[in-house]
């Protein structure tokens, strides 16, 4: 009778203790401004999550972890294309290269440097998020990008944003 009580005495304290631990919201990588909304990357899961307009709208991307906003001169990237609609497109970049890529490009050790890409913009209260992946090339994270490179993404975007408006 006593081992009963202390089993289960012990299961309601476990169960008690389990209910005050917090929902894991993944970790933060990074946050930043965005076609003039706030814009936070996150890691939960193993997979690389964009959360958008507070905590209202997470959505998936396919770059792989960790993963950063592709930056020019500190600030994540932006190009707009007026021939597109007025498209505005940033750049997720993840999955870190290879050190043999690394060293076939002489990049040094402390530059954040990645694989995949994918183009993102932001409408109303919505993140569209580009179906397109470049992969396997290389994104180095402060080291800024050509608009030609984010012109795929604004083409496969451009049709979400004025279907949205």
């Amino acid at each position: 009778m006593v081992l009963g009580t202390r089993v289960a005495a012990a299961l309601i304290a476990l169960a008690l203790s389990s209910a005050c631990v917090p929902w894991d919201t993944g970790s933060e990588l990074e946050t930043a401004t965005i076609m003039g909304k706030s814009v936070t990357l996150v890691q939960s899961g193993g997979t690389c999550v964009l959360r958008a307009f507070g905590e209202t709208q997470d959505v998936s991307l396919r770059v792989g972890t960790p993963c950063a906003f592709q930056r020019a001169d500190g600030k994540p990237q932006i190009y707009e294309f007026p021939e597109l609609g007025g498209t505005s497109v940033a750049v997720i970049v993840g999955t870190p290269i290879s050190d043999s890529k690394r060293a076939d490009y002489d990049l040094s050790e402390t530059e954040p440097c990645f694989s995949n890409a994918q183009g993102i913009t932001l409408t109303r209260r919505v993140v569209h998020v580009s179906d397109a992946i470049a992969e396997n090339g290389l994104w180095c994270k402060n080291i800024g990008m050509d608009r030609r490179f984010f012109f795929g993404f604004a083409e496969d975007l451009s049709g979400a944003r004025q279907s949205a408006q």
